[in-house]
C-alpha cells in the first residue's frame, strides 16, 4: 500500500494523487490518502477541503480515511521504521526527487510532487481517472460546446489569495500584466483565429489589464465548490496561457492528453515561486511548453 498526504487545493491534490498513483502502479499495490492536514485550521493558509471526489475514478479508488498511516511520522522519519511498517519519503524541494522511482510498497509520501516526471508513464490512466464524476452545469456545458467548436485558448489569471493573503503573495508572487502581454503576443503569432477564454477569480482586473483585441469570453460563474468545472473547461481548450498555479497547470496537461502535444501552444511563466531555480521549472513543465517572463 502507498499512502499520500493530501494538502492544498484541487491542483495540488491532483499532483499528490498522480505521484502516489504512479508509485502504487509501479509496485502493483493500492493507494490510500491521509487527509489529516486538510482538516487543520491554519490562519496563514487558504482553507482547503477534499476535492478529488469531483473526479470519476480518483475519488472512488481511494480510501479517504488513512489515519492509521500515522502521519506524524514525517516529522521524525528516522523513527518510522522502528514504530511503523511505513517508510516516510519527504519531498526536499520543488525539483524532481532522485530515488522516487526506487521507492517500494508501504511508503508514506509527504510533499507536493509538482513535476510531470513523477507520473508521465501513466498519463493515459490519469486522463481517464480525472474525468468529472458529475455533469457540468448548463452554463458550463454550453461553454464546453463553444470551446470545442473554435480555436480556443485558455488564459488563467489567479489573483484571489495571491493578493489577499500575505504569505501566499510572498511565496508565489503575483504575475504582472506584462507576462500576459508577452504570452498572448506569442499566441497570436502561433495560432490562427484564436478565441480567448479567460478563467479568473478577478474578471474585472482581466478586463482592464489583459491586452487582447480579438474574440474573448470571460468565465467567472464557477466559484467556490464549482471551481472544478473551470478546470474541466480548461482541459477542453486547444491552447493555453497558464498562471503560476497548479490549477491551470492541470488544465493544460489534461488538454495535452486530449489533443496530443504536436501543434499545441502552451505558455507558462518562468517564475512559479519566488526564488525558484531553472531546474525546478524544467522539472515542472513538459518540454513542449514555452516559458515566458
Amino acid at each position: 500500500m502507498i499512502c499520500i498526504r493530501l494538502e492544498g487545493g484541487l491542483g495540488n491534490q491532483m499532483f499528490q494523487y498522480a505521484a502516489g498513483r504512479a508509485l502504487a502502479e509501479w509496485n502493483q499495490t493500492g493507494l490510500v490518502m491521509d487527509m489529516s492536514t486538510l482538516t487543520r485550521n491554519n490562519p496563514h493558509a487558504t482553507a482547503r477541503s477534499f476535492e478529488l471526489g469531483h473526479f470519476l475514478h480518483a475519488g472512488k479508488l481511494l480510501t479517504k480515511d488513512a489515519s492509521w498511516c500515522m502521519p506524524w511520522l514525517h516529522r521524525v522519519p528516522a523513527l518510522s521504521s522502528w514504530v511503523s511498517p511505513w517508510h516516510t519519503f519527504v519531498e526536499k524541494d520543488a525539483a524532481w526527487q532522485a530515488g522516487f522511482d526506487k521507492l517500494r510498497d508501504q511508503t508514506y509520501l509527504v510533499g507536493y510532487w509538482q513535476s510531470h516526471r513523477y507520473f508521465s508513464q501513466i498519463g493515459h490512466v490519469l486522463a481517464q481517472e480525472f474525468e468529472p464524476a458529475d455533469a457540468l452545469s448548463a452554463v458550463s456545458q454550453a461553454l464546453a460546446s463553444q470551446i470545442l467548436a473554435c480555436t480556443s485558448v485558455a488564459v488563467h489569471v489567479r489573483r484571489g489569495d495571491y493578493v489577499s493573503l500575505a504569505s501566499a503573495a510572498k511565496f508565489h508572487g503575483i504575475l504582472p500584466s506584462s507576462y500576459y502581454t508577452a504570452a498572448l503576443r506569442r499566441v497570436s503569432e502561433q495560432v490562427t483565429d484564436p478565441h480567448v477564454f479567460v478563467f479568473s477569480d478577478d474578471p474585472q482586473w482581466c478586463r482592464e489589464n489583459l491586452p487582447w483585441g480579438g474574440a474573448v469570453t470571460y468565465i467567472s460563474h464557477n466559484a467556490g465548490p464549482d471551481a472544478w468545472q473551470d478546470l474541466v473547461l480548461m482541459g477542453r481548450c486547444k491552447h493555453h496561457v497558464i498562471a503560476n498555479s497548479s490549477f491551470s497547470w492541470w488544465g493544460a496537461w489534461l488538454a495535452d492528453q486530449r489533443w496530443g502535444m504536436p501543434g499545441r501552444t502552451v505558455m507558462a511563466p518562468k517564475r512559479w515561486f519566488e526564488g525558484e531555480t531553472e531546474q525546478h521549472l524544467q522539472d515542472r513543465y513538459p518540454m513542449h511548453w514555452e516559458m515566458v517572463g
